[in-house]
């Protein structure tokens, strides 16, 4: 459906105008983290594990538990527990293998379904503030916008692909593997940006 198409792509302006909204607040951009954590983990568990498991069988919850566990893996054996190069790197890199993921919605996009098309432009807000929270502290306001740009391309050649017949010619069970990693990665991603956040406001909540 064409009014979706062009939902889901408005859709991905949520994240800059909300978080702007928030910004001078730290209370509500604790819960927008939250919110984000939540949303991620519930396409992951609800949409992106079982399309995946569907496609590539049990192999699929594996490729997602080490998409989860690999980052801290890394960051323990190679840095200690700050912050390192690599975990912003792999950050940014989990959230371009979505550009995948977002592939895979536009053709879903193609199909008519306004049920799941509903559904797509729901959780395209949800990654539009993920990129916004994640990628603008670390690499800037170009880098997340360009993200953004990735992720609206990636929908919209998705849709033409599925129009064009072209998602017959995909290998359907290596497609189904990354995005099981890269689903993996990101909910380890969002889970550990929200909770730092929320301590903060935990503590502030406990000095009142």
């Amino acid at each position: 459906m064409m009014i979706l198409l062009v939902a889901s792509l408005f859709a991905l302006l949520a994240g800059p105008l909300l978080v702007a909204a928030a910004q001078r607040r730290e209370g509500l951009l604790a819960g927008i983290d939250a919110l984000i954590a939540v949303a991620v983990v519930a396409l992951v568990c609800i949409h992106i594990l079982p399309h995946a498991v569907m496609h590539a069988g049990p192999l699929a919850l594996l490729v997602a538990l080490v998409g989860f566990a690999l980052p801290v893996l890394f960051e323990r054996s190679f840095f200690g527990s700050g912050e390192s190069r690599l975990a912003r790197a792999w950050t940014l890199l989990a959230l371009i293998g979505l550009g995948l993921h977002a592939m895979v919605d536009g053709a879903a996009l193609g199909v008519g379904d306004t049920l799941l098309g509903s559904g797509v432009v729901l959780h395209r807000i949800t990654l539009s503030l993920l990129i916004w929270r994640l990628v603008r502290p670390r690499f800037g306001f170009g880098a997340a916008l360009a993200l953004v740009g990735v992720v609206g391309g990636a929908t919209l050649l998705g849709y033409a692909a599925h129009g064009a017949g072209l998602h017959a010619h995909l290998h359907v069970d290596g497609l189904a593997l990354l995005q099981a990693f890269v689903g993996g990665s990101i909910a380890h991603i969002a889970i550990g940006h929200a909770r730092p956040a929320l301590r903060r406001r935990s503590a502030g909540l406990s000095e009142q």
